[in-house]
Formats: C-alpha cells, structure tokens, sequence
C-alpha cells in the first residue's frame, strides 16, 4: 500500500501525523512512497552491499576495528566483526554512543539485524558506529536509563528517565565520559527502590532492573574499563543477549565509538599527504571551498553564527555546528570550533566554551595529532563520513536526518575533487551509497492502561520474557509503513510537529497504533 492509498483509507490523528512527517523529513517519504507497501524483511535485504573501489584501502579500518572489539568483547567477536565488514562493508550509523534502552534505535538494531537471525544467516554480526561527541543527557539518553512501562499521568512524561550519573555531568560528551562506579550504582538503586515504593515502575520492572545491575553494570569485566565508552559496549552487547529467548540463534550486536575509530584512521591520513582527509582538512582551496558549500548543512557548521562566536568571544544559543573537530572543555563538554587565520597566516582552530572562555589550538596536522591523541578535540560528523565513508568506502546506513546531509557531504566532497581535477577520485567518492535508511520503525510494543500501545525498549523485552521465533517472523512479516506508523513518536518529534501540534499528540498516536496494528506489531506484556 502506498502513503497515499494508506491515507485514503485512513481518517485519523496518525493521519495527520504521518503526512507532517513526510512533508518535513523527505528521507521518510522516499521511503514511504517506494517501499511502504513491501515487508521488512524485503527492505532490509536490500542492504546487501558487495565491496566496492575505494580511495583508500580499508585495511587499516579493520585494523583498527579488530584492535577496538578484542579487549572489550574478545577476540573471537573481533575476527566475526572484521570478516562481516570485509565482505559487506556496511555499518548502523543511526545510533548515540552510551548504553542504549532508546525504543527507536534498539528496535532498529532489531530489525536491521533480521537478516542475520535466520540459519542461513551470510553475517554474524551487527556493527553499530555509534555517535559518541554528544552529550550524557542527549534525546536517547546515555546518562542512564529509559523505562517505557511505567506509571504516568500523561504519555507526554514517556520515558521514564533513570540517571546513572550526576547532573553536574549531563553536558559532558560520551567521548569524554569517565567510567561510572559501585557508589553510582547504588545511588541509582536507592532511587529505583523510592519510585517502586510510590508505584510508579512494577515488581516485574523493579527486579529487571536491578538483575541488570547487579549482573552487568557491576561485574568486574565492566566496572574496572577506563571510560563509560568502552562500559558501554560491553552492556549493550549483554543486553542484547538479554533480549532473545533461548531458541534463537543471536548475532552479535556491536557498538563501536565511531570517533575513536576515525581517531586511529586519522594518525594515519595525516602523515599521508595524499590521503583524503589531509587534502580536504588542509589543503587551504580544497577547505575553503567545503566550509562554502556546507555551510549552513546539518551535521556541518554554520558559518555566520560561528564568526559571530570569533568575533564575540561568546557561544551562541542557537545552532553553530563545527568544522572539522569539537573542542572538549575540562569537564569534557564539546565546543564548537571555527578556523581563523592570524595576521601572520598561521591557522588555529578557535572557539568559546559555555561560560565564554575563549579555547584556542593550532590548526596543523601536528597539532591535530596530538589534539586527539590528548582527547582535547573530537572528530565531527563531516570528518567521520570523510575518514571511513567517503576515503574507504563504508556504506553506512544512517536515519532521517542522514539520509539528507551524508549526501550532500558527498556532493561537495566529489566537487571538489572534480573541481581540482581528480575526476577518477571525484567518481569513486560519487559512487558511495549515501541513500539507503534504517529509523523511526518500531516492531515491538506493551500495552497501556488496556488502551494504548507505546514502544518497548530494552526493559520491556526482557521483562516480556524475550523474543522469540514467533515473535521474529511476524516482524519480518510488517510493512515498512506499518512500521512507521509505529515509530511516529520519535519521527513526528524529528519533524517538529510535538511544537505544533496539541499537548495530547501521544496518547493520540497510542490509541490509534491499538486500533490500526494490534494484529500487526509484536506486543510484549512485561
């Protein structure tokens, strides 16, 4: 069924709904108007990407790739996940860094990985390149815990959020984050236990929660790690297992900081002048003509509000972006950095942190070095597409708002190359698949107080029991739109439609997602 038949037929709030995000987010309404009508499992075969030429060789990705894995998830995994890549260079980039029970992005982990939970199975495992320059109390929450079945007075409060770390902390970077500890456990504890007493969360919910922490959080291959980075890939690959019944074969599921990849990749390139990366991020013409064509890009930077933090000394409310790199404070916040060039010609990378301090470093290739060896800079967005996309030819399957801005890094990258004459190395880089979309579909749902149905994260599907075989196929069995009908209460937030829309948009979509998939989704009762 197309967008347009389904909305034909159709005459309520999810209507509405549905057609603001496709008239808002053009990656959802490609997708909903070419594939909505077909399977998941028929869309996500079409993921299968076979190695293609490269500009640079992806060995040393693998390399880097295979050293990250080993110490935090063994050597066996390790050999699993570079192999997969080898043969299907394609990696999820939809994700935050951080220990993940954000419905959206671990459902689409689900649903990307069904694929490889068939016997026939051509990978055995499931990289995840995960964002880590974002801050502990982003959207998908890695500060702690997210509750979907809990006690609420409106659906608007959904998720309950449960902090591991301090507020004092909820600006500090993924990247940047050290390790949480016992006592923050305990403390997480004691507040769990208050919000029980006041029966908001379940006996069932209650006793999850504190297996997973006991189990996980606090054993010791987890709590002696030097950062909350590397915690965190360890967890989310024991609360995949966590997910699945003992019946089914499970892929391994992988999170990968994809900025401290590119920070491997990158001690590399910038000894190699004739690597991408050193080009585009100090070849003055190449530069310059880039920080034109994307400015103002999402996932970019926004030249005029970054001149005025330069000119000013102070940061911005609105949105700066970055070029090239964020620069980390001591508490480990990012700041937002702009090239500026003194009267002797020599470069630094300039910007204002959140009290207006001004941070100032060389901008030259060793200067950089060292800056993310010292973990005092972190790779933007641009410069991870550049580094392991663009230069090595990694498709990566991003979500709503990456399927419009990857492509067009893409086109400026290819530009420029065009533009220099390199026109074998402008095709190549054209010849990247930047197109293909994996977000804001959920298969798996609980039920409300006997009348809605809103998304199950991580805790609900291990408190359901978890997934089974039956429950697979009938995933595999949903369409594309019905999966997105599911996920509006990310998606219609991604399209700004919570900020236009009246205060009761949730639990309108709850009752109509009952009313419409309730013999379609996989409903968990936890």
């Amino acid at each position: 069924m197309t967008q347009n038949n389904w909305f034909e037929n159709n005459n309520t709030d999810v209507e509405k709904y549905l057609r603001h995000v496709c008239d808002n987010l053009p990656v959802v309404k490609r997708i909903i108007e070419k594939y909505g009508n077909i399977s998941l499992l028929d869309y996500i075969n079409n993921f299968t990407v076979s190695p293609q030429p490269a500009l640079q060789s992806r060995d040393d990705l693998n390399q880097a790739v295979f050293q990250y894995v080993k110490p935090l998830l063994g050597e066996s995994t390790a050999k699993r996940v570079v192999n997969d890549i080898s043969r299907f260079p394609v990696v999820l980039t939809t994700t935050h860094h951080g220990i993940d029970y954000f419905a959206n992005s671990v459902q689409g982990n689900l649903i990307y990985g069904t694929a490889a939970f068939t016997d026939s199975a051509a990978i055995s495992s499931i990289p995840v390149f995960s964002g880590g320059n974002v801050p502990l109390n982003n959207a998908t929450y890695p500060r702690g815990l997210l509750l979907y079945a809990a006690s609420y007075d409106s659906l608007n409060e959904m998720p309950l959020k449960l902090p591991v770390f301090p507020k004092k902390n909820i600006g500090t970077m993924v990247s940047c984050a050290s390790p949480f500890n016992i006592k923050m456990i305990d403390n997480l504890k004691n507040r769990i236990n208050k919000i029980f007493r006041e029966k908001k969360i379940s006996q069932n919910a209650l006793n999850i929660i504190n297996t997973v922490l006991d189990e996980d959080y606090c054993s010791q291959p987890v709590i002696n790690q030097d950062s909350y980075s590397k915690q965190s890939v360890i967890i989310n690959n024991l609360l995949w297992q966590r997910m699945f019944s003992a019946e089914i074969r499970v892929p391994d599921l992988v999170y990968i900081e994809m900025e401290q990849i590119v920070r491997v990749l990158l001690q590399n390139d910038l000894t190699n002048p004739g690597s991408l990366a050193c080009r585009v991020l100090f070849d003055a013409s190449v530069r310059d003509y880039l920080l034109d064509m994307l400015d103002g890009v999402r996932g970019c930077w926004n030249r005029k509000n970054l001149v005025s933090m330069v000119n000013t000394g102070k940061r911005l409310r609105h949105e700066t972006g970055t070029v090239f790199f964020w620069g980390a404070d001591e508490l480990g916040r990012r700041i937002p950095l702009y090239i500026v060039t003194d009267s002797r010609g020599s470069d630094f990378l300039w910007g204002a942190d959140d009290c207006g301090n001004i941070w100032k470093m060389p901008y030259n290739t060793d200067s950089v070095m060292q800056g993310l060896y010292e973990k005092n800079i972190i790779p933007s967005l641009f410069t991870c597409f550049l580094t392991f996309s663009f230069a090595r030819g990694l498709v990566c399957i991003g979500g709503d708002f990456q399927g419009e801005y990857l492509a067009q890094m893409k086109k400026a990258v290819a530009g420029i190359l065009k533009k220099t004459g390199d026109e074998e190395s402008s095709l190549i880089v054209e010849n990247v698949r930047t197109d293909i979309y994996q977000d804001g579909m959920i298969a798996f749902m609980c039920p409300f107080k006997e009348k809605f149905l809103i998304p199950a994260g991580t805790l609900e599907i291990i408190g359901s029991g978890g997934i089974t075989k039956g429950d697979m196929e009938k995933v595999l069995n949903m369409s594309v739109m019905e999966a997105h009908i599911a996920g509006l209460f990310e998606t219609f937030k991604d399209a700004g439609g919570h900020k236009l829309y009246d205060f009761e948009w949730k639990e309108k979509i709850a009752r109509d997602i009952l009313r419409l998939l309730h013999e379609k989704i996989v409903i968990k009762y936890p």
